[in-house]
């Protein structure tokens, strides 16, 4: 009898011991899924920061060579606009010189 219990004792420990062991092999490879998952949408949230920033990085860009484009642009009017004034003035100065020449020229 009492080789019996202690072998039924022994089973029924050998059995507890395992279904233990099954239900912590369980526990860990579940956590072990969860955080593969937590780890890949965090990756994938990562990835779309990367890109929102990426995005508005290129429109920043995009927007401030669009004001260069217009600044030079305004530049190059405002600067063909001055040579033109030297111009104009410098005909009107000759022409002046040259009335001025004639008038002395005719007395």
């Amino acid at each position: 009898h009492l080789g019996d219990e202690m072998r039924r004792n022994f089973t029924a420990l050998q059995l507890s011991q395992q279904k233990d062991t099954e239900s912590l092999w369980h526990a860990i490879t579940d956590t072990r899924d969860e955080i593969a998952v937590e780890r890949d949408e965090r990756r994938d949230w990562q990835h779309e920061e990367a890109q929102a920033r990426e995005e508005w990085q290129d429109d920043e860009e995009g927007a401030r060579r669009h004001g260069y484009r217009i600044l030079s642009r305004w530049l190059w009017v405002i600067g063909a606009a001055l040579v033109l004034l030297v111009v104009v003035v410098a005909i009107l100065a000759v022409a002046a010189y040259v009335r001025e020449l004639l008038r002395e020229a005719g007395r």
